[in-house]
């Protein structure tokens, strides 16, 4: 049975997970509509594209993320591995693989597939790790 407090955690953190995502997308919809002129600005109608992708995403992302939490979280504790060390150590390991999955798709050079990587990897690791904080502080009691 799943407790309470993982379910409520998990309807609340992947809100944390994704504000970082929400909020560039939100900043490149807002310079859009000021019309502040970035066509200077090597790659901008790909950071453009990135940008409205997030924005219909995140909606979408966000029951994913909730399942995906609340099993995870209900796993580490079956286990008896629910620590805080080990959300942080399943974060940064599914942000290797997600941000490297990400990077490495562009169809251009090994340097922009570097770059992309050196992007995706710290975003989505501070992202989880949000996320992650968030989780625990909700889902464990207080002593």
């Amino acid at each position: 049975m799943i407790k309470p407090r993982i379910i409520k955690a998990s309807l609340i953190s992947p809100l944390m997970t994704l504000l970082p995502l929400a909020l560039l997308a939100a900043a490149v919809i807002v310079a859009e509509l000021l019309e502040i002129h970035l066509a200077e600005v090597s790659g901008y109608a790909s950071a453009r594209a990135a940008g409205l992708i997030l924005f219909v995403l995140v909606p979408v992302a966000y029951p994913v993320l909730v399942l995906v939490m609340a099993l995870a979280g209900y796993l580490l504790r079956q286990f008896n591995l629910l620590t805080r060390t080990s959300l942080f150590i399943g974060a940064g390991l599914v942000s290797l693989v997600l941000g490297i999955g990400l990077g490495w798709s562009s169809p251009h050079r090994l340097r922009d597939q570097l770059i992309g990587v050196g992007i995706f990897v710290p975003l989505t690791f501070i992202s989880l790790c949000l996320g992650s904080y968030v989780w625990w502080q909700i889902a464990t009691p207080k002593e």
